[in-house]
């Protein structure tokens, strides 16, 4: 398709296109919520869940080489959802959460740990603090960090477990007015960090969403708060690192949420990026991989659980725009584009919410705005804009009116 270019004169207002890249990548086995995911070796694994008023106990690994699915031995300890896992090493964990297999449901706290060479589980140590569901999980240094959650009531107990001695200690609780659970979690340089979630109202001794944000430090076992999340009050979202930054996003504060932010570990701030592709969704699985994330599963806005997973590469977020003004402006026949250097030697390329290429286009010439048209359907689609000389991606989710 050809381009066509229009010389703007005006103020323009400063619009900064990020450079994320979510791609859709295969589909997992089965449809799932409140799964555990965890990484290891270069393969991501989801064990548990939910569907319908099914509660499930399958294992699936995916390998990225082949983009490709897996079922592997179903978990050792039953049928779970809201469970709590983790990884260190060579291993995965997993235990406690709930069996809703009937009426009544039915909460645990035993722990397994899973080989992927032999492919199999073995139970060890069962969590001290007795049955729990929805706990918060991280890993630092070979030991696993796991407490709060619930069991009938919200619960500040917190434990590190050591795998070498299949040993739990207890450490300092979380103060009660501040517990968390549906929680988003994540490791950065050595410490863990705990934001949004479902706090404790002391005024009504009810659950409220939250947009706090918790630092612990394992070195000194301490809890220290830091600046709110800016994105809002919320629970069942995400969280993440990859390629040594840090991530949450998605969950639910009234709304489903689809939206990611990047945390600035320096300046205690938080910066948004691109929206999930797939739009909102709570209660998904997360893993990271070669320095990518992977997100899939969950529960849509329609509540019903899919099977769909994407991929995001950081490593394309360094922008070819990252200290420049950039605009777009997308109307019913064409995409404006305005920025303070040209737009020579880029591709144009705009997908679908399935990945599909809808739309091509090569901008070429050595002007600072650029216009092109196009058919497409009202809707969401992903822009991607890709520098042919150097290989460097931007993009951002677009709406056709």
């Amino acid at each position: 398709m050809k381009s066509y270019i229009l010389i703007m004169i005006g103020l323009l207002t400063v619009n900064y296109l990020n450079a994320q890249t979510w791609t859709q990548v295969a589909s997992m086995g089965e449809s799932t919520w409140g799964a555990v995911s965890f990484s290891i070796n270069n393969k991501g694994y989801v064990t548990t869940g939910q569907n319908g008023t099914v509660t499930r106990q399958s294992t699936w690994e995916y390998n990225p080489i082949t983009d490709t699915w897996s079922q592997k031995a179903n978990f050792g300890g039953g049928n779970r959802r809201v469970a709590s896992g983790f990884s260190i090493g060579d291993y995965g964990y997993v235990g406690t959460g709930r069996d809703d297999s009937n009426s009544t449901g039915v909460l645990h706290d035993d722990f397994w740990k899973y080989e992927p060479v032999t492919n199999t589980w073995t139970q060890i140590t069962n969590y001290p603090a007795g049955n729990r569901e929805a706990l918060i999980t991280f890993s630092i240094n070979g030991y696993a960090y796991v407490g709060l959650g619930l069991s009938y009531s919200r619960k500040t107990e917190f434990y590190k477990f050591d795998p070498s001695t299949d040993s739990w200690t207890q450490l300092q609780n979380i103060n009660y007015n501040f517990h968390l659970y549906d929680t988003s979690s994540f490791v950065l340089n050595g410490k863990g960090y705990l934001a949004t979630g479902t706090i404790n109202n002391p005024a009504t001794s009810s659950g409220i969403s939250t947009n706090a944000v918790f630092m612990y430090d394992p070195a000194n076992d301490t809890w220290t708060p830091k600046n709110n999340f800016p994105g809002g009050a919320r629970h069942y979202g995400i969280g993440f690192t990859v390629a040594n930054n840090s991530y949450i996003g998605l969950g639910f504060s009234g709304t489903f949420q689809s939206d990611i932010w990047k945390y600035n570990e320096g300046t205690d701030s938080w910066t948004q990026v691109d929206d999930f592709t797939a739009g909102g969704r709570i209660f998904v699985s997360t893993f990271t991989l070669n320095d990518k994330a992977y997100i899939g599963n969950g529960r849509s806005f329609t509540y019903a659980a899919v099977s769909t997973f994407y991929k995001w590469e950081p490593s394309l977020s360094t922008s070819e725009f990252q200290n420049q003004t950039l605009e777009t402006v997308v109307e019913k026949d064409k995409i404006l584009f305005y920025s303070h250097q040209s737009f020579s030697n880029y591709q144009l390329t705009v997908y679908n919410l399935a990945g599909q290429n809808v739309l091509s286009s090569l901008l070429n010439d050595d002007l600072k705005s650029a216009s092109v048209y196009h058919n497409l359907q009202s809707g969401v689609y992903i822009l991607q804009l890709n520098n042919i000389i150097n290989g460097k991606k931007i993009s951002k989710k677009i709406i056709v009116p």
